[in-house]
């Protein structure tokens, strides 16, 4: 039994601008895996969706270094300032947490005091040294 296909003409629009740099090998896999997903022969858009995170949206005319202290910023805000640890910052752009502290330094990049003085006292207390005092 055959079932009869149905192009959305979004679907058609999204085929027609997307760049295909896998050229037509690209379109003819894309088209058998939305044929094979399809729900009642309705073939939908399975292109990914415009990419617009704001990280790695930059004026056309920047530099590498600026790029790079944008991202490490950014990365530092979704974080909370944490830089170390699984969910930190450094692991996020999968970079050991001393290349990263080594990078905000070129860029002159600081957190705050209190956060900085917080994550002394947790290192110090998680080597078993004496925990450092934060001024108030």
């Amino acid at each position: 039994m055959r079932l009869a296909i149905h192009i959305l003409e979004e679907t058609l629009n999204a085929f027609g601008s997307y760049s295909w740099p896998g050229n037509i090998r690209e379109l003819q896999n894309v088209i058998e895996s939305a044929v094979i997903l399809s729900n009642d022969g309705l073939l939908t858009n399975p292109l990914p969706p415009a990419w617009t995170d704001p990280i790695s949206t930059f004026p056309a005319r920047t530099r590498l270094s600026d790029s790079e202290r944008a991202l490490i910023l950014k990365t530092l805000e979704m974080t909370g300032l944490v830089i170390g640890g699984p969910n930190g910052a450094a692991a996020r752009l999968g970079l050991k947490r001393t290349t990263f502290i080594g990078r905000m330094k070129k860029h002159e990049i600081r957190r705050p005091a209190q956060e900085l003085d917080k994550d002394r006292a947790a290192d110090a207390n998680s080597r078993g040294t004496e925990p450092v005092q934060t001024v108030q």
